[in-house]
């Protein structure tokens, strides 16, 4: 089985998520790490472990980050 290390300086994890049913918010985490274990003959036992950096959160409105990263 290949063990891959996530790249962090070339990886990111991103979402969308459906608001009010009229627009769709997109952001990112931009601080990630992990691993990824693949067996390309048998992708049934693929397995990702990540570590994503809440405070790392992107949505590209400064007042929603704050929001969303507050208690």
């Amino acid at each position: 089985m290949a063990k891959w290390i996530i790249d962090t300086d070339h990886s990111v994890a991103r979402f969308s998520v459906r608001h009010f049913m009229i627009a769709n918010v997109v952001g990112l985490f931009n601080q990630i790490s992990g691993v990824i274990q693949f067996d390309p003959p048998d992708v049934s036992h693929l397995s990702v472990e990540a570590e994503v950096d809440v405070r790392s959160l992107i949505t590209g409105h400064a007042a929603r980050d704050e929001h969303l990263l507050s208690p």
